[in-house]
């Protein structure tokens, strides 16, 4: 039996290129003349102390027994060698690895094996680097270096002990140069080694580790050993387990199955965006900006400076499997930075297209161009966005949908799409192996002496943005923050609150357009005045580029402006005071009609959520007259559903129910989302009477019917899932028996299974807790 941790990965670079870096315990169905077969280095100890007469070596290691036997009769140890290496029989199922695309082939192995192999084919040669040298572009070539030596040279001498090892390097600088330089062209194997191989391998791993970590390198071990993975994963490597038996079935079977890829007729440029830049198109920023907590951008990702980890390895494998791919997770947990490099490094003659935003009608255009010319992988960001595109896309066969959003805007779309064409990859922890990583590319400058692991949570690992955070000298970017909005505040109250108005509409998944800084500061379109209050923001802006494929969709006759990313908005609407966040909100929606908002669609999503009135209005009646004028202009049942949740946490229940039983009525009762939130408000308004009022109780009986309801047809179970286990502990806290115990047990159930779709769910692990109590 064989496990290739990301098989699919590992299949997709056999078909396209993968170097092979072979050590004694891939031979070992190969024989010599004597019909034995060849040894592994344990296996050799004791052949050598046996024939050389020296019993009292044979507990120790190959370099060691070498290097005595040699300094004792250096010419008969190698013909002893050449002997027992030549190979006169092999195991047919090693033919496999001629059909595959190996351009390099390391060996630490002195056997004649891949000269065996490679005297078949007729389409391929193997070119020995030590006699030939490297050859120019001659795709029939498999260059080959035997870095201890051949028992095919003449007067061989074989480099076995560490001094000889080190000598050979030593001496010849440049072919251990060329050996780092092409294990950094293509993934690479590591085959028939041991843990005794552990420190050269760990040598090796960490000279050509210098540089860009993106290219995957696969490791077989014999055995399933947890601290011989741990310790391979740690250097980078992904894990093969299994002997080579094993191994030879496998690659014999893949051989068989190897398909010809079709050509492509197609290329980026025939969608007219959404094309991945090069280095050298992409604008330059100092990559301390992402360390710090900025949004990646593409010099970030394609100066490979940001580490690859091992969820980016996960994708990458759905990717070669073909899958549909959805990253979610918490924020500021290096979604779009997978997402990202995944588009820039992932290696396919598919075409690659990146989006930010995709609506149905850019879906449907994609889809047209794309039919019957080739095959397209399209990523985007911000997928929850782009709800009603995903189906059309995802329903042609030729498009592969690689999206990533935060868990909860994904479960607020996810009955908009078909989420099960998607397989799920959370985001929201680091791995282990990721840690020593991501230290050593913080850039020197800005970090800590020595690594510090953030404290968690035990069931989980810190997030990309909690690690970098706590190994980053300097001010954190809430505090940063915090005294930006104290200066402005003092100085420029202006100011102050045109870039609060900024970072609220982002945050809300829209830019700011020149017409609404023009409205919002009622300067009446004047381009004078826009441009000097945006241009006092200096560096606290960013510019929109509309042939950005992140902004293609905007309005390109007039500027637009944002933060410099998602997390600074988020962090200045949460670091602003309530009364000067209660001004800025109440001037933006009295001064900026809503026709004039870009993407408002996606405004309106987030803009009128309860938890702003809750900022705003501590006056109940006046949160209530802004959603009703807001619902004249724009008439949504969802603003119903936001006026009846803030109410609900006013206390004012009686007019909750009034305007979430209209937002029912208005969706035809075919909404999930506002069912759910008539649940929830009937079980708050009846929990705490019922301590003293038993005649309640079919109140709350009510309310957990109808999440069982949402839960059973709605596709975003976790949001149902989450809310009738917090209900159910209330309920058995009041009500305790038996029917309470049956809500406690359906709610358990259904939070393991939440659970073991999205790990990263500690707000379900916490209730699991309590349940289980």
């Amino acid at each position: 039996m064989l496990f290739i941790e990301n098989e699919d990965s590992f299949k997709v670079a056999l078909r396209n290129e993968i170097n092979f870096f072979v050590g004694a315990g891939f031979s070992v169905l190969a024989k010599d003349k004597r019909g034995r077969s060849l040894p592994t280095g344990t296996e050799l100890v004791s052949e050598l102390c046996k024939e050389f007469s020296e019993p009292a070596l044979s507990s120790q290691q190959l370099p060691l027994v070498s290097q005595i036997i040699k300094s004792k009769d250096r010419i008969r140890f190698n013909e002893y060698l050449v002997e027992r290496f030549r190979v006169t029989d092999y195991d047919e199922r090693y033919d496999a690895v001629t059909k595959f695309s190996i351009p390099r082939i390391f060996t630490t192995n002195i056997d004649d094996l891949f000269g065996k192999i490679y005297e078949k084919p007729r389409q391929k040669y193997l070119n020995d680097l030590v006699i030939q040298g490297a050859t120019f572009r001659d795709a029939t070539a498999v260059e080959y270096l035997p870095l201890h030596g051949s028992v095919t040279y003449p007067d061989p001498e074989f480099t076995f002990t560490p001094i000889e090892i080190a000598s050979a390097f030593a001496n010849n600088p440049t072919q251990f140069q060329y050996l780092v330089s092409c294990l950094g062209k293509a993934p690479t194997v590591f085959l028939g080694y041991s843990l005794q191989d552990a420190g050269a391998l760990q040598s090796l791993n960490s000279t050509f580790t210098n540089g860009p970590q993106d290219k995957a390198r696969w490791i077989q071990l014999r055995e399933s050993d947890a601290a011989s993975e741990s310790y391979f994963r740690s250097l980078g490597f992904q894990i093969i387990i299994g002997d080579t038996d094993a191994v030879l079935d496998f690659l014999a079977k893949a051989s068989d199955e190897l398909e010809t890829t079709e050509p492509q007729t197609l290329s980026p440029s025939d969608f007219g965006s959404g094309g991945i830049p090069t280095l050298q198109q992409a604008a330059v920023r100092p990559i301390t900006d992402f360390y710090r907590g900025h949004a990646p951008v593409w010099h970030d990702v394609l100066s490979r400076r940001i580490p690859t980890t091992a969820k980016y390895y996960q994708v990458v494998n759905h990717i070669d499997a073909g899958r549909h791919v959805l990253l979610s997770g918490i924020p500021v947990s290096g979604k779009s930075t997978i997402l990202m490099q995944a588009a820039a490094y992932s290696d396919t003659n598919r075409v690659k297209l990146f989006e930010d935003v995709i609506t149905a009608e850019k879906a449907e255009a994609i889809v047209r161009t794309a039919s019957g010319k080739g095959q397209v992988i399209l990523f985007v960001d911000n997928i929850g966005d782009s709800v009603d595109a995903i189906d059309i896309l995802t329903s042609t066969p030729n498009i592969q949908v690689i999206g990533a959003d935060r868990s909860v805007n994904i479960g607020f779309g996810s009955h908009r799409f078909d989420a099960g064409r998607f397989v799920s990859v959370d985001c929201s922890d680091l791995e282990s192996a990721d840690f020593s990583k991501i230290f050593d590319a913080i850039p020197p400058a800005i970090r800590l002496a020595r690594m510090e692991i953030p404290q968690v949570d035990a069931q989980y690992n810190p997030s990309v943005f909690e690690f970098i955070e706590k190994n980053v000298r300097g001010q954190k970017i809430s505090d940063r923050y915090r005294e930006v909005l104290a200066r402005l505040r003092h100085e420029q109250t202006e100011i102050h609150d045109l870039f609060v108005m900024i970072c609220y509409v982002f945050s809300c998944h829209a830019p700011v357009s020149f017409d609404v800084v023009s409205r919002f500061c009622r300067a009446h379109g004047d381009y004078r005045i826009v441009y000097a209050l945006t241009e006092r923001l200096g560096k606290l802006l960013s510019d929109v580029d509309t042939s950005d494929a992140q902004f293609i969709d905007l309005d390109d006759t007039q500027d637009h402006f944002t933060p410099r990313s998602t997390l600074i908005s988020e962090t200045v609407v949460q670091m602003c005071r309530n009364e000067d966040f209660r001004r800025v909100y109440l001037k933006f929606h009295t001064n900026v009609p809503r026709l004039f908002i870009p993407r408002y669609s996606n405004f309106r999503r987030y803009g009128y959520r309860s938890s702003f009135a809750e900022r705003v209005f501590q006056d109940w009646k006046e949160g209530e007259k802004f959603y009703l004028k807001a619902y004249t202009e724009d008439r949504s049942y969802f603003l119903k559903q936001q006026l009846a949740i803030y109410l609900g946490g006013r206390k004012q229940f009686e007019l909750a129910f009034k305007y979430i039983d209209e937002a029912l009525t208005e969706s035809r009762n075919r909404n999930p989302n506002i069912r759910h939130t008539h649940a929830r408000l009937l079980f708050d308004a009846n929990i705490e009477k019922a301590v003293t009022d038993s005649s309640l109780r079919g109140h709350l009986r009510k309310s957990m019917e109808i999440l069982e309801g949402c839960h059973e047809y709605d596709k975003r179970q976790t949001n149902h899932a989450l809310r009738f286990a917090d209900q159910s502990i209330k309920y058995s806290n009041v009500f305790p028996g038996t029917e309470a115990d049956a809500y406690r047990s359906k709610a358990i159930g259904w939070l393991k299974e939440e659970i073991e779709k999205t790990p990263s769910l500690r707000h379900a692990k916490h209730l699991l807790r309590q349940l289980e109590r």
